[in-house]
């Protein structure tokens, strides 16, 4: 029974990704996850490199502001990883302790 089929009759059919089919899903939010923490991290230093370097509150400002946003899409990244975790719960844990170590640097 085809999906057009399955709407034409009122049933539904629940798919279940297989294995490859569920990596193929996760890898590019990986993907993101691991871009999006390379941006913070390089901000990160950029931060510490202006603090270090500059007395000009304006720019550290600037930077700071940056780096808000740059945890902004990091952590956004994070929420749709964990999303896709559906009924994995280790792997949501995972998830969420790599985020909570970032986000405990970022706090500091």
């Amino acid at each position: 029974m085809t999906d057009s089929e399955d709407s034409a009759t009122g049933t539904s059919r629940i798919r279940t990704l297989t294995e490859k089919g569920e990596i193929y899903q996760v890898e590019p939010l990986e993907e993101q996850l691991s871009s999006a923490q390379r941006a913070w991290g390089k901000q990160m230093n950029n931060v510490s490199n202006v603090i270090v370097d500059s007395s000009n509150v304006d720019v550290l400002k600037g930077e700071r502001s940056f780096l808000e946003t740059k945890m902004e899409i990091l952590n956004a990244a994070n929420e749709r990883l964990y999303e896709s975790r559906e009924e994995n719960f280790n792997d949501k844990r995972e998830v969420l302790a790599k985020f909570d170590s970032l986000e405990c640097e970022h706090i500091h």
